[in-house]
């Protein structure tokens, strides 16, 4: 297998939507080599909270789709994530709730390490109490 390669939230959105006519094949293509386990691909906690971003406020994705295309894609074997717990939690969270993706990520890395959230933002604070 190939080296990890690391890739960020633009390389995702183009595999994701097909919405370029350049960029999307190439991502598509890769992305193929990654589920086949020819490549793997590392994606870090702050560009999942990108994707999010973008999906939700530019191409006004429903909450619900987001946590499945995201959770879909931390299913594949070959993606690293080093907090791929915390990330499942918090896309589960963000579904499920009217928080965002950043302080659904705070709630599920507190609960996933028996930690305190500490805020001074009152609705993070319920959410995490409510869990």
């Amino acid at each position: 297998m190939e080296s990890t390669c690391v890739v960020d939230a633009n390389f995702i959105l183009r595999w994701l939507l097909g919405d370029h006519e350049e960029h999307s094949p190439k991502a598509t293509a890769f992305w193929r080599e990654v589920q086949s386990g020819q490549r793997s691909a590392f994606v870090s906690e702050a560009i999942f909270a990108e994707c999010v971003f973008v999906l939700q406020r530019v191409y006004r994705t429903p909450r619900g789709e987001i946590a499945q295309l995201l959770h879909e894609m931390l299913l594949i074997r070959h993606v690293v994530c080093d907090s791929r717990e915390a990330v499942v939690g918090a896309l589960k969270l963000f579904e499920a709730s009217n928080i965002s993706f950043a302080d659904a990520l705070v709630i599920a890395y507190a609960q996933s390490r028996d930690m305190t959230v500490m805020s001074f933002d009152r609705n993070l604070l319920k959410a995490a109490k409510r869990g």
